[in-house]
């Protein structure tokens, strides 16, 4: 068992003996023996479990004064007192008063090393379980944070859709009409001046229409299938996924006057297990990035067309240069091949691509 005991005391030569006994009983735990508070306080200030052998009588402090000071610094720790006074093991106050401060025991001199070593292992243990559950309860409470915003923007995302597929079927309805409407206009008239107008004007903004409502309902469909919470993996279309990618981000990219082509090999995989709503997000995350990378190499910072480029508004407010100031230049640079001129204008963004790269590597599929 892995674990950290510190003994405290002002007497070198308890010290040694402890040294020796303790060693012998925990040969899998790593013992600290000093005569130093400071150092002991030092031990707490790391944040990892510890279990503390303290002396009550210390000096210049008691070793409850030092173990007050330990405690106030972290959470991740246990005492066990130790004294040669028989006072204090027979005072029924003092005993009280040293297991209100959270002491496991108050054990007398000369120490019984094989009962002593089982109290730090039982409650080196007790400390190491709690520890991971407080790692689990942070880490499942970070997680039903992100999912409860999830749940909101879903809620939300599923409002929105709701508000625009209702007048979207009115629409599409009235389209459909108009279509049917010309169709029947046809089979009773002849009239080729109003049948002109019809294929002229009216069926050609009609199907214009009908093409316009289509690519909205995909991207609805899109909506609903990106904000729709499934973190298990299952076998998803490649050529479906990338149609999801394609729908959310292909605004974004038509803003640039960039093409989004979807192209697969015929001899690619047409289906992969994987997280779909997580590779769809790095995906577009991806598309956006090549897309943004494709627009700063045709359009770096600092040439005549480059007014339109986004600019750092807390610069803008205040004159003050935040730690994103330069970032376009920088990627503009990198993209060129110009490492240093990249440096020069963002230490913060070859680090930060890096470690964005390494976080998209993380294994998504099985």
């Amino acid at each position: 068992m892995k674990g950290l005991y510190c003994v405290l005391d002002d007497e070198k030569d308890f010290l040694s003996v402890a040294e020796g006994a303790l060693k012998k009983y925990l040969p899998d735990m790593k013992g600290v023996f000093t005569t130093d508070p400071e150092e002991a306080i030092g031990l707490a200030k790391k944040g990892k479990p510890v279990i503390f052998i303290i002396d009550i009588v210390l000096g210049g402090m008691t070793g409850m004064e030092i173990y007050q000071r330990i405690s106030a610094i972290s959470k991740k720790v246990r005492v066990i007192f130790i004294t040669g006074d028989e006072n204090f093991v027979n005072d029924d106050n003092v005993r009280n008063q040293i297991l209100l401060e959270g002491s496991i025991d108050l054990m007398e001199k000369p120490v019984k090393w094989h009962e002593l070593a089982i109290k730090v292992k039982n409650n080196m243990q007790l400390l190491l379980y709690q520890s991971d559950l407080e790692d689990i309860v942070a880490e499942r409470t970070q997680q039903l944070i992100h999912a409860d915003r999830l749940a909101t923007v879903g809620t939300m995302v599923s409002s929105i859709v709701h508000e625009i597929s209702s007048p979207l079927t009115f629409i599409k309805a009235n389209q459909e009409m108009c279509r049917y409407a010309y169709e029947n206009i046809k089979k009773v008239t002849c009239d080729k001046e109003v049948l002109s107008i019809f294929d002229r004007l009216i069926i050609p903004s009609v199907e214009e229409s009908m093409k316009g409502i289509e690519r909205i309902e995909e991207l609805l469909r899109s909506f609903r299938r990106f904000y729709r919470r499934d973190d298990t993996a299952s076998e998803v279309d490649i050529s479906e996924l990338m149609e999801s990618v394609k729908n959310i981000t292909s605004y974004n990219i038509r803003r640039g006057n960039i093409d989004f082509v979807v192209e697969i090999s015929k001899n690619a995989p047409k289906k992969m297990i994987c997280k779909k709503q997580e590779l769809i997000t790095i995906g577009g995350l991806l598309v956006l990035g090549a897309a943004a990378c494709v627009v700063l190499l045709i359009v770096p910072p600092g040439s005549p067309h480059s007014k339109w480029l986004p600019k750092c508004m807390f610069h803008q407010l205040t004159g003050l240069y935040c730690p994103g100031c330069g970032a376009t230049r920088a990627l503009s640079a990198l993209l060129h091949g110009d490492i240093k001129a990249s440096l020069h204008n963002n230490l913060l963004l070859i680090p930060l691509l890096s470690l964005i790269a390494v976080l998209l590597i993380k294994p998504q599929i099985s």
